[in-house]
C-alpha cells in the first residue's frame, strides 16, 4: 500500500528515507532559519495508505522591536515558603523569539500599556504570530479613572467619563451641600488641580430654583432683593413667595434648604362657588434629571424620563440604548430617600479602547430591536435577527458564546480592514436566552434576547413580566411554578442546595437566593432572596451585582479548594491549609488593608516578600475556623466572606440490577459518583451526582431498564406506593398512594405517552401533621411575606414574616407556627412605616433611654452619655424617618475635655 506524495512545507524542507512511498516509509521535516516548525517533524505510511499525521508547517519566527518607555520580558515563577512569586526577566530588542512565544510588557512609572489604567504587567502579555506580534507593544503616558475621585469628598463621579487621557481636562460637578473651586487635569495618571486645594468645598447651598415662586435675598415691605449668586453660605436665609401675601423662609443647613419647599398649583372652591389658583409650599419627591439621550430608566416596570417623579423608597434602574454599542458607567440601580437619590446617575459611553468589544442588534432590514427593562431585546415570533460583533479595531480573536439550541447561522465577513463575526436567525422561543461576543484580549458584550409573540397588543413591560412566569400547560402542577428569566450575568441563584439557572421551573412555595460572582471580588445590590407563589415571583426585579473596581475598594481571594455554595457561603474540606488573601485595587494602599473575624484565635498577617502585596489569614482548617472574615481599609470600603469548615461523607449507594456505581474520592464532599449499565440496560436517571454539604448525594439514584415500547418505572421515594395498568405500556396509567399516614403531595396518576416519557412530574409522600408554605401564602395578608426555607413544617415549627414593603415592619407578633392538624396559626399581622433600632459602636458607651424593638415613622431613639461625658455633635436623639433614620450610625460619647 502506497501513501500520497507529500510536500515540503513553505519555508521548511522534507527528506524521505526511501525512495518508493510505502508502507513503513518514513518523511522527517525540518524549517529554514527563523522559522519554527508546529506539528510532528516525523511522519510514517501505515499500512491503510495514510500518513500518521498531517505535514507540519515553518512559521515566521518574531523579533523583539524597541520599546519607548518601557521593557520586554518574561514572566518567571519561584515559590518561597509556598508562596508564589512573580519575577520578570528582561530581553534586548532585537532578540528572535519562536512562533507561538508569548512576552509581557512592563511599562515605566507613569505610563500604562495602551494607556489602560491600572494595567499589571503580568497580564500584558502578546504573543508571536507567524512573524506578526498578536498586539503592538506600546507603552503610553497612564490615563486616569474617575473612581480615583471617591476620596475627594463632594466630587459627583457618575458626572465624569470613566476614564481620561493623559493631559485631558475634566470638568468637576459638586455634590449638595459643596460649592465648586476647581475643575482638574490628567497627568499621567494622576489628578492635578487646576487651582485651590480641593475641587469642592463643603459648606455652601447652590441657589434654589422654584417654580411658580420668587426666591429674595431681604424682603422689608415693598423693597427687595432678588437671589441671584450661584452658592450661599451655610445658615443663610432666603424667603420664598408663592403668594403675595403667603411668605416663608428657607435656611440653609448642611449642604440643603430647609425645609424643602416648592410651589405647586392647587384649585380651591370657595363658598360663593369662585374658583381661583393658590400655591403652597409642599414637600418635594425624588426627580428624574437625565441629560444622557443614551441612558433609559426604568420605575419597576415602566420607563421614566427628565421631570418625572419617584416616590420615596422607590427603585430605577438603568441601561444604555445601543446597549451593544454603549456602555453603562457606574451603578445599575438607584433608590429615592427621603427626596435624594442614594447614588450619583451613570452615564453611557462608547467603547475607545482598540480590543474592546462593540455588538450592533438588528432586524434584517437594519430597523432597531425594542428594548425592555435592564436592555434586554424584545424579539417579535418569527422575525429574523442579527447580531454583528467586532473589536474597536476591527481586530481578529473575537467567537460567539450563546446558552441557547435554537439553529443559528455564523458569518465572518471581512470589511474595509474589519473583522466582523454575526449571527442571524428567524427568532423561535428556543432563542430566548444569552449570546455573549467575547475578544482573546478579555473584553466581552453580554446581549439578552426574549422572543414572544403578540407584541403589537402588549406593552413592553407585559412583555417583560411574561418572561418570568410558566405560561399555561395542561398539567396543572407546572402552572403554579416559576421559570427563571433574564438576570445579571454575575447574578448566581441556588434553589433548595441547587444552583438553578435562566429557563429552569421552580416549585410554588420555593425560594430562590441570590449571591455575586466572583465571591469576595463583587457585591450584590437588591433583594437576597424571593419566592414562588403560584406561578409569579415575590419581587419583580431580581437584583445586580457590581464588581469591586473603585480606586479604594478591596477585593479577597482564596484557596482552590474552597467550593462556593447557596447564598455564597464558602465549603472548605477538613484539615486542610487555607488561605484568604486580602487585596487593595490600588496596590500602594495594601499596608493599611485589615482582616477582621468572628473566629477566635485568627490573626492575619501582611506578606512582606518581593512582589508580595497584600494581607493574608492562613489555617489549618477545623469546624472552629467557620465564620465571617472581612476584609477593608479604615474609613474606606470593605467586603466580606462566610466560611464553613464541613467534615463530610456522603453514604454509600445501594447497587441495583446491572449499576455500576464509580465513586471519586471516597465519598467525601464535594466528590463525584457515576453510573453506568452493563448492556444491553440502559439508565434511567442521573448519568452522575455530587456529594452535597449536608452529606446527601445531589441526585435520585438511577436504575437500569431494557428499552422497549412502554416507559420506564418511576423513581421510588419514602412512602409511595405504585400499582401501574398494563405493564407500562403506551397508554398505560401509573396510580399513585401513600402508605398510611402520609399523605399524596402531587397527581394521583401519569399517563404513559407514545414517546416513552410519563405525563408529568411524579408525586411525593408527606406526614398530614405537616403544613404546606402554599397554604400559609393563601392565609397571609397580601403585603406580609413569610421567610420560608423548604415546602413543609412540622407540628409547632414557626415562620418568621416580613412586610413586603421594606418601608414598613411587622408590628408583633412576627411570626406563625404550624398547628397539629397541619393547620397554620396566623394571628392578627400588621405592618406600619418604622426602622429597626440602630446598635452602638463596640466600646461605645452611649446610653439608649428609650430601647425599643422597633420604631414606628416619627419615633426617636433618645439618647444619653455617663456622667462626666457628652454625645457627639450634640446628637440627643436619631428620628425613624419612614425606613431611614435621620443618620446612619449612632453617636459616640466623649470626655468633656475633649469637647471644642
Amino acid at each position: 500500500m502506497t501513501c500520497k506524495i507529500l510536500e515540503a512545507p513553505v519555508g521548511g524542507k522534507m527528506v524521505l528515507t526511501s525512495e518508493e512511498i510505502t508502507s513503513g516509509s518514513i518523511a522527517v521535516f525540518s524549517c529554514d532559519v527563523g522559522r519554527t516548525l508546529v506539528g510532528s517533524h516525523i511522519l510514517k505510511c501505515m499500512e491503510n495508505g495514510m500518513w500518521t499525521f498531517d505535514v507540519p508547517k515553518c512559521y515566521k519566527n518574531c523579533v523583539l522591536p524597541h520599546l519607548n518607555n518601557g521593557n520586554i520580558g518574561k514572566k518567571r515563577i519561584t515559590y518561597w515558603d509556598e508562596n508564589e512569586i512573580l519575577h520578570f526577566d528582561k530581553i534586548e530588542k532585537n532578540t528572535s523569539l519562536a512562533h507561538g512565544e508569548k512576552v509581557v510588557i512592563r511599562c515605566n512609572r507613569n505610563y500604562w500599556y495602551k494607556g489602560f489604567l491600572n494595567s499589571t504587567w503580568k497580564n500584558n502579555e502578546i504573543t508571536c504570530n507567524d512573524g506578526q506580534w498578536s498586539s503592538e507593544p506600546v507603552c503610553l503616558p497612564a490615563r486616569c479613572n474617575s473612581a480615583q475621585l471617591s476620596n475627594w469628598q463632594g466630587v459627583m463621579t457618575g458626572k465624569l467619563k470613566n476614564v481620561y487621557d493623559h493631559n485631558e481636562l475634566a470638568f468637576i460637578h459638586c455634590a449638595v451641600g459643596y460649592k465648586k473651586i476647581s475643575d482638574i487635569r490628567c497627568i499621567y495618571g494622576l489628578w492635578k488641580l487646576l487651582s485651590g486645594s480641593h475641587p469642592c468645598e463643603y459648606g455652601y447651598c447652590q441657589k434654589p430654583i422654584i417654580n411658580g415662586g420668587s426666591v429674595k435675598e431681604s424682603s422689608w415691605g415693598f423693597w427687595t432683593v432678588d437671589a441671584e449668586n450661584e452658592y450661599y453660605e451655610e445658615g443663610k436665609k432666603l424667603y420664598v413667595n408663592c403668594m403675595d401675601n403667603d411668605e416663608r423662609i428657607i435656611e440653609c443647613r448642611n449642604g440643603q434648604w430647609k425645609p424643602d419647599l416648592y410651589c405647586s398649583e392647587k384649585k380651591i372652591t370657595t363658598p360663593s362657588t369662585t374658583t381661583f389658583i393658590s400655591r403652597e409650599s409642599i414637600k418635594s419627591t425624588c426627580q428624574i434629571v437625565n441629560n444622557d439621550t443614551y441612558l433609559i430608566i426604568f420605575n419597576n416596570l415602566i420607563q421614566v424620563k427628565t421631570g418625572d417623579k419617584v416616590e420615596n423608597g422607590g427603585k430605577i434602574r438603568f441601561h444604555c440604548h445601543l446597549g451593544g454599542i454603549k456602555r453603562l458607567i457606574g451603578i445599575k440601580e438607584i433608590y429615592c430617600i427621603n427626596g435624594e437619590w442614594s447614588e450619583d446617575f451613570p452615564y453611557c459611553s462608547d467603547a475607545k479602547d482598540p480590543d474592546q468589544v462593540v455588538v450592533f442588534v438588528a432586524f434584517s432590514n437594519d430597523s432597531l430591536v425594542p428594548e425592555g427593562p435592564g436592555g434586554v431585546f424584545l424579539v417579535p415570533l418569527s422575525a429574523s435577527l442579527k447580531m454583528m460583533c467586532k473589536t474597536v479595531a476591527g481586530s481578529p480573536g473575537i467567537t460567539w458564546t450563546t446558552t441557547v439550541e435554537g439553529n443559528i447561522q455564523t458569518n465572518l465577513i471581512h470589511f474595509k480592514g474589519n473583522e466582523i463575526l454575526s449571527i442571524e436567525f428567524n427568532a423561535t422561543k428556543s432563542h430566548t436566552g444569552n449570546y455573549t461576543c467575547s475578544h482573546h484580549a478579555g473584553d466581552s458584550v453580554l446581549v439578552q434576547v426574549l422572543v414572544t409573540e403578540e407584541t403589537e397588543d402588549r406593552t413592553e413591560a407585559e412583555i417583560f413580566t411574561g418572561n418570568h412566569t410558566l405560561e399555561p400547560t395542561t398539567n396543572q402542577e407546572l402552572q403554579k411554578h416559576c421559570k427563571l428569566g433574564f438576570y445579571d450575568q454575575d447574578l448566581r441563584i441556588f434553589s433548595e442546595g441547587h444552583s438553578v439557572k435562566m429557563g429552569d421551573l421552580i416549585p410554588d412555595g420555593a425560594s430562590i437566593i441570590f449571591h455575586c460572582h466572583p465571591v469576595g471580588r463583587s457585591r450584590l445590590f437588591g433583594i437576597k432572596k424571593t419566592y414562588c407563589h403560584k406561578g409569579e415571583w415575590n419581587d419583580i426585579t431580581f437584583p445586580s451585582c457590581q464588581t469591586n473596581n473603585a480606586f479604594d475598594d478591596v477585593f479577597i481571594d482564596f484557596s482552590e479548594e474552597g467550593i462556593v455554595s447557596e447564598g455564597g457561603i464558602i465549603i472548605f474540606p477538613h484539615n486542610k491549609k487555607l488561605y484568604l488573601n486580602c487585596h487593595t485595587v490600588e496596590e500602594r494602599n495594601y499596608k493599611n488593608a485589615v482582616f477582621q473575624t468572628d473566629v477566635q484565635g485568627v490573626r492575619s498577617k501582611v506578606c512582606w516578600r518581593f512582589r508580595c502585596k497584600y494581607v493574608y489569614i492562613q489555617l489549618y482548617t477545623s469546624e472552629e475556623d467557620s465564620g465571617n472574615y472581612t476584609c477593608g481599609i479604615p474609613g474606606g470600603k470593605s467586603v466580606s466572606v462566610q466560611i464553613s469548615i464541613q467534615k463530610t461523607e456522603c453514604p454509600e449507594i445501594p447497587r441495583s440490577r446491572g449499576l455500576e456505581v464509580n465513586y471519586e474520592n471516597n465519598r467525601k464532599f464535594n466528590s463525584i459518583v457515576s453510573f453506568t449499565c452493563q448492556e444491553p440496560l440502559h439508565l434511567i436517571g442521573t448519568k452522575e451526582a455530587k456529594c452535597l454539604t449536608t452529606g446527601k448525594w445531589s441526585e435520585q439514584t438511577p436504575f437500569c431498564y431494557i428499552k422497549g415500547d412502554f416507559c420506564p418505572p418511576v423513581l421510588m421515594s419514602e412512602g409511595l406506593v405504585i400499582r401501574y395498568s398494563n405493564k407500562q405500556n403506551k397508554g398505560s396509567w401509573a396510580v399513585f398512594s401513600c402508605e398510611p399516614p402520609l399523605q399524596l403531595d402531587g397527581p394521583q396518576r401519569l399517563t404513559c405517552q407514545d414517546d416513552g416519557r410519563w405525563s408529568g412530574i411524579p408525586p411525593a409522600c408527606i406526614h398530614g401533621s405537616k403544613c404546606k408554605v402554599e397554604t400559609l401564602y393563601k392565609e397571609l395578608p397580601p403585603d406580609i411575606t413569610p421567610n420560608v426555607t423548604k415546602m413543609f413544617y412540622d407540628t409547632n415549627e414557626e415562620v418568621d414574616v416580613f412586610c413586603h414593603n421594606e418601608e414598613f415592619i411587622i408590628v408583633e407578633p412576627t411570626a406563625v407556627y404550624c398547628l397539629a392538624g397541619g393547620n397554620w396559626h396566623v394571628p392578627e399581622l400588621k405592618c406600619e412605616r418604622g426602622c429597626r433600632p440602630l446598635r452602638s459602636s463596640p466600646g461605645s458607651s452611649v446610653i439608649i433611654k428609650n430601647p425599643k424593638p422597633y420604631y414606628l415613622f416619627g419615633e426617636a431613639m433618645i439618647l444619653e452619655c455617663p456622667e462626666g461625658q457628652y454625645v457627639e455633635n450634640n446628637v440627643f436623639q436619631i428620628i425613624c424617618l419612614s425606613f431611614t433614620w435621620s443618620q446612619s450610625s449612632l453617636p459616640n460619647c466623649v470626655n468633656k475635655t475633649n469637647m471644642s
